[in-house]
């Protein structure tokens, strides 16, 4: 799940070329061509920077949590997060708190580790169709 960033952030973001959505009420939506400065802001608009996907066996998921910077953690201290365990049934997904262990960094390397339930339910559902197993 995407934090949602203020019109200043959303601006910043851009200017250092990422991709940022705009909350239209009902769905994210690209902010792509000419935008008014004055959008941003504006206190009822909602941004976020675009989450990053990638594709198994044709689903798209949210992308897993990756450390590029090993000079940083790569998350918060106590922070909640998912891991997609095949093996846990019948959900297929464990919470868990970040304590910077190396089995989480294991764990993140190998792309098992996601922010949301959801993002990491889909991403085991989408691992067990790709083997032509089902859910």
């Amino acid at each position: 799940m995407s934090k949602i960033l203020t019109g200043k952030e959303a601006l910043i973001a851009l200017a250092e070329g990422k991709t940022i959505e705009n909350w239209n009420g009902s769905i994210w939506w690209d902010i792509e061509g000419t935008w008014q400065i004055d959008v941003f802001l504006k206190t009822d608009r909602k941004f976020r920077l675009k989450p990053h996907t990638i594709t198994i066996n044709g689903v798209d998921i949210e992308a897993p949590e990756k450390n590029d910077d090993p000079n940083l953690e790569l998350l918060e201290h106590d922070q909640d997060y998912w891991l997609v365990d095949l093996a846990n049934y019948p959900d297929f997904v464990i919470p868990h708190k970040w304590k910077g262990d190396p089995p989480e960094y294991a764990w993140a390397d190998r792309g098992l580790i996601h922010l949301s339930k959801d993002a990491a339910l889909l991403h085991a559902k989408a691992l067990i169709l790709a083997s032509g197993g089902t859910t």
